[in-house]
């Protein structure tokens, strides 16, 4: 990398930092404008996926097509693992949107999308008293375009709202640390049990949770309880509970307590003992993790870890430590372990690494270092070629701006580390830019991979052989949340034998089955299929075939388009 491009790019991109810092306005609408330019590719574009996102989003169409917004529910089963919030908020923008249960999954998305840009604006207003504008702007920067916000942003369920409300209470907690008396005499503390109520309505203790353990830690460089009363517990307990326990009232009352012992006690405290759904990790599971879901910032915490235990009795940096470390620690202690849980820590880290990089100066020599400032090229580098190399085997031709977007982020991502050797905070914008153009060759080329897109191809074919206006589908063998997304909410999700007695019992009908080997070598649901339909008397015609690797455990899937002969 020539040495005069890179003292070009640190020139100009300290000037940006220096034009956008002084101001709060200014750096948090510029930060909202690079997460909106992060999660926008492929945001609409990408199908379903499933299961989470899924089962979210068929609640909240059943909740519009029933008018009942108190139990959420998957088809004929109660959904209690979460509260009604975040069905309520993607309810919202499907009303608004005019197309009610019909609207496309980019509306549904929409609040995780808000929340996920709010939450990068917000990094910067919730840490700017405590760690001055610049390195406040960085944070943003730093977390705008990071991996795994950008991934709960195109996901309709919890954690990008969930983040949203919980930073607004994070933010007013550290300015309480900072200065008791000035949030007691303001309207604060009703912005954080506002904030903490709104939490318990989208994921229920979780972000209580997280900001709990937070102020607890926080007591330790406070030096005491008393500065807590500048939230004005009392009456900020009762707001909290005001705007919450209606609804969680009304739940138990409807399900007889039901909501609660699935809620809290199968989905909240059994995850604590033992992994659900095989998502099972070791204690340094989330430690490991970081350096890709962190990413660009990944290269900037591994390089400023060292400044961070030599400043750790600073009173800055102790308060950030105090965010991040009891909260790691608890979900490093759940035997459940999902990448997202951490999410609620990230703006903090960004915080952290941005004080780090004012104090660390540059990212220049020594071979770690050196080794740290390859990984902003890196990730773009392995992303492009495997990615690309896997859309020509499976798909064909990409489309034509993705091999120019890997391209110009590998070289930013060079240039990025020329910089960071010159100046670290210099090359955050950069490396914000490098993100920028990996995200848009990444997403659209993961929302074309139609192999692995199963339901989208089956929900089309399902509607160019619709005998009628009405007709109703059945699936054996793939039981995927998101084809019932879109096609029906009363899409039967059953087996072979289920399928057949399904088109037994009335017209309008089609059936898909899964004509995949199993593990005898035969196909065994549609064996099944054809066995139950012959013992009745009846026969069916193929009408489609649907073959591909279901995203959930790649298992290869021919699902075959069944209809009864007429007659038959």
């Amino acid at each position: 990398m020539p040495a005069t491009l890179a003292a070009w790019t640190e020139r100009h991109s300290a000037r940006l930092l220096a034009l956008l810092a002084p101001s709060q306005a200014r750096s948090m609408l510029f930060v909202a404008l690079v997460a909106l330019a992060a999660f926008l590719p492929g945001y609409a574009s990408l199908p379903p996926t499933d299961r989470d996102e899924g089962r979210y989003v068929m609640a909240t169409q059943q909740m519009l097509e029933s008018g009942d917004f108190l139990e959420p529910r998957n088809q004929d089963q109660p959904r209690h693992k979460q509260p009604a919030g975040i069905y309520w908020l993607q309810a919202a923008a499907a009303a608004l949107s005019g197309q009610g249960a019909e609207a496309p999954i980019g509306v549904f998305r929409l609040p995780s999308l808000i929340g996920a840009v709010a939450s990068a604006a917000l990094t910067v207003w919730a840490f700017r008293p405590l760690v001055g504008p610049q390195a406040a702007l960085l944070a943003g920067l730093l977390l705008a375009p990071a991996l795994l916000l950008g991934v709960e942003a195109r996901i309709a369920k919890t954690d990008a709202a969930l983040l949203a409300f919980t930073l607004p209470a994070l933010g007013v907690l550290v300015r309480a640390f900072l200065d008791p008396a000035a949030v007691r005499a303001s309207r604060l503390p009703w912005l954080f049990w506002g904030a903490l109520g709104a939490a318990a309505m989208i994921k229920g203790p979780i972000g209580p949770l997280v900001v709990l353990v937070a102020a607890a830690a926080l007591c330790l460089p406070a030096r005491g309880l008393r500065w807590l009363g500048a939230l004005r517990p009392w009456p900020g307990v009762l707001a909290m509970l005001g705007l919450a326990l209606p609804w969680y009232v009304a739940i138990a009352i409807a399900t007889r307590g039901e909501f609660f012992a699935t809620a809290l006690g199968w989905n909240a405290l059994g995850k604590v003992t033992e992994a659900h759904q095989g998502h099972g990790g070791p204690p340094g599971f989330y430690s490991l993790l970081v350096w890709v879901t962190f990413w660009p910032a990944a290269p900037f915490l591994a390089a400023t870890l060292w400044w961070v235990w030599r400043e750790r009795r600073l009173r800055e940096v102790q308060a950030l430590l105090c965010l991040i470390l009891p909260a790691w620690v608890m979900f490093e202690a759940v035997a459940t372990k999902l990448p997202h849980y951490v999410l609620p820590t990230y703006p903090a880290l960004a915080a952290l690494v941005a004080l780090a990089l004012g104090g660390a100066g540059a990212i220049a020599g020594g071979w770690f270092s050196a080794l740290m400032r390859q990984g902003f090229w890196l990730l773009p580098a392995a992303m492009g070629g495997l990615g690309l190399g896997a859309f020509l085997w499976f798909e064909g031709w990409p489309p034509l701006w993705v091999p120019p977007a890997f391209l110009l982020a590998v070289g930013l991502g060079v240039l990025a580390g020329a910089v960071a050797r010159r100046s670290a905070m210099a090359a955050v914008p950069v490396a914000a830019a490098t993100a920028l153009a990996t995200w848009l060759g990444a997403w659209p080329l993961l929302a074309r991979a139609e192999t692995i897109w199963l339901s989208p191809r089956m929900a089309a074919a399902a509607a160019r052989h619709a005998p009628c206006a009405e007709t109703r589908l059945a699936s054996a063998g793939y039981r995927e949340p998101s084809l019932v997304v879109l096609t029906r909410t009363d899409t039967l999700l059953t087996d072979g034998e289920g399928a057949a007695l399904f088109l037994a019992e009335g017209p309008c009908r089609l059936a898909f089955v899964d004509a995949a080997p199993g593990r005898r070598g035969r196909p065994a649901e549609e064996a099944a299929f054809l066995a139950t339909l012959a013992a009745r008397g009846l026969a069916a015609e193929p009408l489609a075939m649907v073959e591909g690797r279901n995203l959930n455990g790649g298992r290869h899937r021919r699902m075959g388009l069944w209809r009864l002969k007429e007659g038959g």
